[in-house]
């Protein structure tokens, strides 16, 4: 039996409820989905829990339907775990990256102060300084997207535009952004 044969297999009885079947698909696919995930740079105490997600939603998707059986299954569980990757890095790039208030810069103790690089205080006012000059609407559809992770289609609900408008705006802020930061 080929490894498609043996995958279709396994999905129709998962898809049946088959509680084996969902434990023999957890045991042949978790060690390699743990490299996968720790060769993305996923912090170790992480990998588990995104391995856990990616599992949860494959079964979750083939009791659906919607494994169609046109890729391998580790190649589909690959897709599914960049996507929870991806997440995890959007995630965590918008909980470390705020930039700090200039105002917050001057309540700093001497010892927290001297860390602080003077380029990275001026790259942040410049950021500032251009984000100001842009219009309302296109700096606050550039801020939703870029630093609190929100979707075109999240934008676009709340701002009642169409997506395909608000995805032309971010387009036309990022494009505003990069040259007048670049013209510094």
């Amino acid at each position: 039996m080929s490894v498609q044969d043996q995958d279709r297999d396994l999905a129709e009885r998962i898809a049946d409820r088959d509680e084996r079947a969902a434990d023999l698909f957890h045991k042949l696919h978790t060690e390699a989905l743990l490299a996968a995930a720790r060769n993305n740079g996923l912090a170790p105490e992480d990998c588990q829990d995104a391995v856990q997600e990616v599992l949860v939603t494959a079964i979750q998707q083939i009791r659906a339907g919607r494994f169609r059986g046109e890729s391998s299954v580790s190649t589909w569980l690959q897709a599914i775990l960049r996507h929870k990757i991806l997440d995890y890095w959007r995630v965590h790039f918008r909980r470390d990256a705020r930039l700090v208030p200039i105002e917050s810069l001057a309540s700093l103790s001497p010892i927290e102060s001297s860390s602080i690089c003077a380029d990275d205080v001026d790259a942040a006012l410049q950021v500032r300084e251009v984000l100001a000059g842009l219009p309302n609407d296109l700096r606050s559809i550039l801020l939703l997207n870029e630093t609190e992770g929100w979707t075109i289609a999240e934008i676009a609900a709340m701002m009642k535009m169409r997506p395909g408008t608000i995805g032309r705006k971010l387009a036309e802020a990022k494009e505003m952004f990069r040259q007048r930061i670049t013209a510094r």
